[in-house]
C-alpha cells in the first residue's frame, strides 16, 4: 500500500476521533468547574474549544477535499499541540488535568509520521512555554 494512502487513511480517521475526543474534553470542562475551584484563566476554555472544534471541521473539510495532500498530517499535528497547550494554559497549567494531552498529541505523530522524538520535544517545548 501507498505510504499516502496510508496517511490519507489515518487522517480520515483521525479527523473523526479528533471531534469525538474535544466534545469530550468539553464536557468534562463544563461540569469539572463546578465540584473544584478553578483557576481565572478558565474564563479562556470555552472559546478555546470552540476555536478547536473549528479547526477540526476545517481539517475534516481539507481530507475530503485534498484527499493526496502529504502537509496535513503536519497541519493536524501542529493545530493539536497549539490548542492542547491552550487548554492546558486555560486549566490551571501545571495543575492542569488536560496535562496528558500532549501524550495523545505525541502518538499520533508517531503513527502518521513514525518520528516521535521531534514531535515529543516540540510538545515539551510548548508546555514549558505554557507553564
Amino acid at each position: 500500500m501507498d505510504k499516502n494512502q496510508t496517511m490519507h487513511e489515518w487522517l480520515n480517521w483521525l479527523t473523526r476521533v479528533r471531534l469525538l475526543f474535544i466534545v469530550l474534553i468539553l464536557a468534562v470542562g463544563v461540569v469539572w468547574p463546578q465540584y473544584f475551584p478553578t483557576s481565572s484563566a478558565y474564563r479562556l476554555f470555552l472559546p478555546i474549544i470552540i476555536l478547536w472544534i473549528t479547526f477540526g471541521i476545517l481539517e475534516l473539510i481539507l481530507v475530503r477535499w485534498m484527499p493526496h495532500a502529504t502537509w496535513q498530517g503536519g497541519l493536524h499535528v501542529a493545530c493539536d499541540a497549539v490548542m492542547v497547550s491552550g487548554v492546558v494554559y486555560a486549566t490551571g497549567l501545571q495543575d492542569s488535568y488536560f496535562n496528558s494531552l500532549y501524550l495523545l498529541v505525541i502518538i499520533v505523530a508517531t503513527i502518521l509520521f513514525r518520528g516521535a522524538l521531534r514531535t515529543c520535544s516540540r510538545a515539551f517545548v510548548l508546555y514549558c512555554w505554557v507553564v
